[in-house]
């Protein structure tokens, strides 16, 4: 019961999160704390921009198509798209938001 309460208000706070991304991102702490200087600033940054959608293609240009993962399997060289969910901080917390909520309906 008590597992079930902190997964729905961490869904909260992971919309909340998304909120901040969508609509007030230019005046975020994610603005004012993550100014360049360093490589993990810069990957940071990138990850919480307003500009997340971009970030799905690869050098974050449409023309260039989708960002791609290598896998060597058996010598075998495969690529595969990046899922959209790991490619910026919105669609990250929208993913974590609606594992929690699951989570919390079934338990």
């Amino acid at each position: 019961m008590i597992f079930s309460v902190l997964l729905f208000f961490l869904s909260g706070l992971l919309n909340s999160l998304m909120d901040t991304i969508s609509f007030t991102h230019s005046s975020s702490v994610f603005v004012k704390k993550m100014k360049g200087g360093n490589k993990i600033k810069d990957f940071l940054a990138a990850f919480f921009s307003e500009k997340w959608w971009k970030l799905k293609y690869h050098d974050a240009v449409e023309g260039n198509g989708r960002a791609k993962w290598t896998v060597f399997i058996f010598k075998k060289r495969l690529q595969y798209n990046i899922p959209v969910q790991v490619c910026d901080a919105w669609h990250f917390s929208k993913m974590l938001m609606v594992f929690a909520l699951c989570f919390a309906t079934v338990l």
